[in-house]
């Protein structure tokens, strides 16, 4: 390769050089220093090379870097000790107070659901639903203090000891709470409500007394028996105690009417004794209630104890967090003053160094750097003028060789590239027919393709008599109608949204909700499965031997991938996609059959018609239905929802 000086803005050959030139020397002064040689910063650089005047400029630079990182590296090891106390220690501890404070609002939350509607549900089913939770939210809350306490370790100090008690003393109420509202929840549960507990007992003694008074000779009594059941009513309604001494004066008075008609001794003792066995029911209606009510005020008080103390667990938490914060900013002040000095010793040496290495490299680099943005610019073939018989001219020599062969590459490229474009949009294109958009994207990255979806819907639509229909039409024909059926098919998937997973014979396998997930999975399915009962009709109008179908439709967890390694498929596994197949293989001809969970996600926007409980093969009995339609208006579904 040769290279070239420049003149009156040419390259030329630099043959005149001699050879024993130093590396680093002016071309057109190879032997004896010429006066802008002199002029160089540092000019005991000129004959050095450029390696290593490079590397005694880093050797300078690494120095003081060394320097400014063991001044940092002392500094922050200092700071890190106290953020590493605020953030394991104070930030830890406001976190779980936090968290504590939120599980004690969830159990207030779960406690108070229960005091409101236990009437409402029944004592058993407010219990199974509210009581579960509760427990979960005050468990959390106990794990956390017993974190909380852990975090403390060893440490000695005063205010650790005191946060310890503050935890401690905050478990004990936790404790309290707890059991005062289970015996809460005993006593309700004795308590009753209408016809359960000691509620049911009362009004069962009350039935025994009005029966046994309802006698044309006791028509006198009634009054007063009205009376005490009005009172009786008062006191349940609205719990005052006055009407506990009206019931009591009431069952007097009735007594001494009793003895006042004139019955037989047998029969007056006989009513006496309901009347007492409807006394002492409703005093120990009345004494439940009172120890209700005193429960209630104590587990409320240990309930407020428990947020107080979790309040002031958060606040040390907080304290001891400022603390080791307040320590780590001093550090950091210190740390970074150190730094900055270093920094700016740095700085000022890197310019000294960077204009004297600029004298010795600016100029071949410029040349080769606009010779380098002509190319860029698009200038194919351009050359850079050699100026030097250094690295920097090696590398112009080299460049310029580099320029022609990258030019004849460039054409060579551009040719193949149009040929591999043309080839790979024929290759996406059929791979998008076989695989979901999504999927072929990942096919060229991934070795195994296999997803986890939590929630899909599974469709299956069945040919009712088609394999009868084989016997009858010729193959040709036959084919021919089951693709006008499939092609309608796949129409409402594509409009729909839905994604068609395979056919099997006269099978039609679909999907809702996956690749990509979304929530109205089971709406777009069922929207394809009331639309393909009239599709296939329209499809089959005219026909010697019209088509049926059964449609079976599960929701469930599944798992997707692609298997095979010539002829792949995209297909489902999983207990979802077999109950969907049973589902259809169990329905009924050109209706659709949901199993209970897409029946739960549905049931609020569609009509069904409960199958009643059927024998499920693999599964046993199972209660199914039948789809009607839609309740309303049929919402915004199908492609443009999915990308919403």
């Amino acid at each position: 390769m040769s290279e070239a000086r420049v003149e009156s803005g040419k390259a030329e050959p630099l043959d005149d050089l001699p050879a024993d030139a130093p590396a680093d020397a002016p071309a057109d002064a190879p032997a004896d220093a010429p006066a802008d040689a002199q002029s160089l910063p540092l000019p005991f650089l000129r004959n050095v090379a450029i390696g290593n005047k490079l590397n005694f400029g880093f050797g300078i630079m690494f120095g003081l870097m060394l320097l400014a990182s063991i001044f940092s590296i002392f500094g922050l090891r200092a700071v890190q000790r106290n953020f590493e106390q605020a953030v394991s220690r104070g930030l830890e501890l406001e976190i779980q107070s936090l968290e504590t404070e939120g599980d004690l609002l969830q159990a207030r939350r779960r406690e108070k659901d229960f005091l409101l509607r236990w009437r409402e549900l029944g004592v058993a089913a407010a219990k199974a639903e509210y009581l579960p939770k509760y427990l979960e939210a005050t468990g959390g809350a106990r794990r956390r203090s017993a974190d909380m306490a852990a975090l403390l370790g060893e440490d000695r100090v005063a205010e650790t000891q005191d946060l310890r008690r503050g935890i401690a003393g905050m478990e004990v109420e936790l404790s309290t709470y707890e059991q005062e509202f289970a015996r809460l929840v005993e006593l309700i549960e004795v308590q009753g409500f209408e016809d359960s507990g000691l509620e049911g007992e009362l009004r069962s003694q009350a039935h025994l007394v009005e029966q046994a008074l309802a006698q044309p000779d006791l028509i006198g009594t009634a009054n007063q028996l009205l009376q005490l059941r009005r009172l009786e009513k008062d006191y349940l309604l609205r719990g005052d105690r006055k009407y506990v001494t009206g019931v009591s004066d009431a069952v007097v008075v009735l007594k001494q009417e009793l003895r006042a008609a004139g019955l037989t001794e047998e029969s007056t003792v006989r009513l006496e004794t309901l009347l007492d066995a409807y006394r002492g029911a409703f005093d120990r209606l009345v004494r439940t209630r009172d120890e209700i009510a005193v429960v209630t005020e104590r587990f409320r008080s240990a309930a407020h104890r428990v947020e107080d103390a979790a309040s002031a667990v958060r606040e040390a938490g907080e304290a001891e967090a400022q603390r080791y914060l307040g320590a780590a900013r001093r550090e950091s002040r210190h740390t970074l003053t150190a730094i900055y000095v270093l920094l700016g010793l740095i700085l000022l040496c890197g310019s000294l160094l960077s204009i004297a290495l600029a004298g010795h490299l600016h100029k071949p680099i410029k040349l080769l750097d606009e010779t380098v943005e002509r190319t860029r610019a698009g200038t194919r073939g351009a050359q850079a003028p050699v100026i030097t018989r250094d690295a920097i001219g090696r590398l112009a020599t080299a460049f310029n060789h580099m320029n022609r062969e990258l030019d004849a590459a460039m054409q060579s490229i551009e040719r193949q590239s149009a040929e591999i474009e043309r080839q790979r949009q024929v290759s996406e294109k059929l791979l998008l027919n076989i695989l979901p958009a999504p999927i072929s994207k990942r096919l060229p990255n991934e070795t195994t393709i296999a997803d986890w979806h939590g929630q899909v819907t599974v469709l299956f639509a069945d040919m009712v008599g088609f394999t009868k229909l084989s016997s009858i039409l010729s193959a040709t024909e036959l084919v021919s109608r089951l693709n006008a059926v499939f092609s309608v098919f796949d129409d409402l998937v594509d409009e729909l949204g839905l994604e068609k997973i395979k056919t099997i014979g006269d099978c039609y396998m679909a999907v809702g909700g996956l690749p990509d997930s979304r929530e109205d999975h089971a709406e777009i399915v069922a929207e394809m499965a009331l639309k393909m009962l009239p599709a296939l009709e329209e499809v089959c109008r005219g026909w010697d031997h019209p088509l049926q179908i059964r449609v079976g439709i599960n929701s469930g967890p599944v798992v997707a991938g692609v298997i095979g390694k010539s002829k792949f498929i995209y297909d489902l596994w999983g207990d979802a996609v077999n109950l969907a197949s049973r589902m259809e293989s169990h329905g009924v001809v050109g209706r659709v059959q949901v199993s209970p969970s897409t029946h739960a996600l549905l049931e609020d926007k569609y009509e069904f018609e409960s199958r009643g409980t059927i024998e499920v093969k693999g599964k046993g009995p199972m209660e199914t239905w039948l789809l009607i339609a839609r309740k309303g208006p049929v919402a915004s579904l199908g492609a443009a929802a999915a990308g919403a």
